[in-house]
């Protein structure tokens, strides 16, 4: 009879360890395809910055632009405001659930704008 308690208590323990295993494990599971989207979703900002500085070119007298960039699942719009020599280009997207934001500080110098700064 004692073996048989015995049993029961450590099969019991098996599935408390698997139990908590399984749940750690999902968890771990959601944090990291939450970190992947986040990181995807700066590739897609960061692509529509690149792309709102292909648009302005060597121009120093570009106007006021914006522009919408899909891929995939995500979908970037960009907006270039231009003051004088220097300009911001304002991106966001949604990627599977995650939005992500920035703002590109450039300046017209050697003939080519410049990125100065990204703030996300």
């Amino acid at each position: 009879m004692a073996n048989i308690l015995y049993l029961i208590s450590v099969l019991m323990m098996l599935g408390m360890y698997t139990v908590a295993f399984t749940r750690v494990d999902m968890v771990m599971y959601e944090n990291a395809m939450h970190v992947v989207k986040t990181v995807q979703a700066e590739q897609l900002v960061r692509s529509a910055i690149g792309i709102g500085l292909v648009r302005m070119g060597n121009n120093a007298s570009v106007s006021n632009q914006s522009g919408n960039l899909v891929m995939g699942e995500g979908n970037a719009t960009y907006t270039i405001t231009r003051i004088g020599v220097t300009g911001t280009i304002t991106a966001s997207t949604t990627y599977y659930g995650v939005t992500v934001s920035s703002i590109a500080y450039v300046f017209y110098y050697h003939n080519r704008w410049r990125v100065q700064r990204i703030y996300y």
